[in-house]
Parts: structure tokens; sequence; C-alpha cells
């Protein structure tokens, strides 16, 4: 299949339309949610991690609860403090780009994370790029789908993905961004699969906290 683009309100036009559900079913759909709850209730999902601990030193990887983090080389995971008051707990962050892999440790349905990207929040490295990210999601070893995000700046931000194909890691990649700081929390995971996204309440699930924020929605399927 060739690339499919919905935007967000097209999504909430057709939420609870036939054509919209049949549309997912046809895509082997992997929707990006934003609302948290409306994720947790929805797929069950527990956090993975367990709060992130703080660690001297930049790694290359480390294993936090069930899931093993990577930096993409040259960059590092850094551990090393409580970097925003934005979202509860310690964060982790990156030193270089944030292009970071996450291995499950075993096959899940859905996965989310709490998130924050300063732009006049203290811990900035100037300059500031507006970021864009690809998560690409992978099962041994072959990835079979991605969704893109752009997340509001100086805010407390979920990110999560359903899919109705099991995956056992996720790579995220900064397509847009530079060496400007962005803050990872808990991350989340349920191995049950959701048969599909509440409909008509899909909307919220799509919708929350994009009022002028405007996150950006991209799905990509391989040929």
């Amino acid at each position: 299949m060739g690339e499919i683009i919905m935007h967000p309100c097209l999504k909430a036009a057709l939420a609870g339309t036939a054509a919209f559900s049949a549309a997912l079913a046809a895509a082997d759909a992997a929707v990006l949610v934003t609302n948290k709850a409306g994720f947790l209730s929805t797929t069950g999902a527990t956090s993975a991690t367990g709060p992130i601990p703080i660690v001297a030193g930049g790694l290359t990887s480390y294993t936090v609860g069930s899931t093993t983090f990577s930096a993409e080389n040259p960059s590092t995971l850094n551990f090393t403090q409580d970097w925003t008051n934005r979202i509860a707990g310690n964060q982790f962050a990156v030193n270089g780009d944030e292009d970071i892999n996450a291995d499950f440790g075993g096959d899940v349905f859905s996965f989310g994370f709490d998130f924050v990207e300063p732009e006049n929040d203290p811990l900035v490295n100037a300059p500031f790029v507006d970021s864009t990210f690809e998560i690409s999601l992978c099962d041994g070893g072959s990835c079979f789908d991605s969704v893109q995000f752009n997340a509001p700046n100086d805010a407390a931000a979920f990110i999560g993905v359903i899919s109705s194909l099991a995956f056992d890691s996720v790579i995220i990649r900064e397509l847009v961004g530079g060496v400007e700081n962005e803050f990872f929390g808990e991350f989340y995971t349920s191995t049950e699969p959701v048969s599909d996204v509440p409909l008509p309440a899909a909307a919220p699930l799509f919708l929350a906290g994009l009022t002028g924020a405007g996150f950006a929605f991209r799905r990509k399927r391989g040929n």
C-alpha cells in the first residue's frame, strides 16, 4: 500500500461511521492517541518502566522495568536528573539527536509515554527547533508500520500508539530537530489486543490536547 495520511479533524468527522471502521480494519491501522486517560482505559496498559530512575553517566543502553532503551550512535541516554516539572516523577533525556529504541521484551499491542518538549522552559539547548518524530513499530526485527507526531511545546504531552498487529519494539527517530532537549517519562504497554478504537468515542482519543497545539498525525506503511 502507499502512504496513508489523514488529518485528525477528518478522523473526528468520520468517527462512528461504517467507512471509518472499515478503513481502520483494512489498513491494519496503527492509531496515534494523545489522550492518556483514554489510552489507558481503552488498552488496559500499565507502566512498563515504573518510575524513571536517576543514574549517573551517559549510557548507550539501559533497562528500566521491562523496557530496554538504547540510543542511536552517537547519541547517549541521560538519566542524571529530574528534567522538568511538567510531568510527575523523573524523566530521561538524550545527549544528541533524540534517536532512541525501546525493546519491550515481548509482544505488545499498545504503548505510550509521557513527553515534554521545552521551548521557553528551563534546560533548553539553544537554538530551539520544533521537533517532529517518527515512531516505527517492529516485531522480530522487522518494522511494519509507523506514525509521526509533533507535540506542543512547554506542556505535558502523552504519545500513545494502538496497533491491530503485535510488536515487540519501537524505533523513535527525530525527523526534524537537533540537540535541543526533549524529555521522556514513563512508558506504558498492553499485551491485550484492542479489537477497535471505541466509536463514536474515538474523537476525544485523537483530539484531546490539540487545541492551539497542532499535533501532526501521519501513518506510513510499506509496500
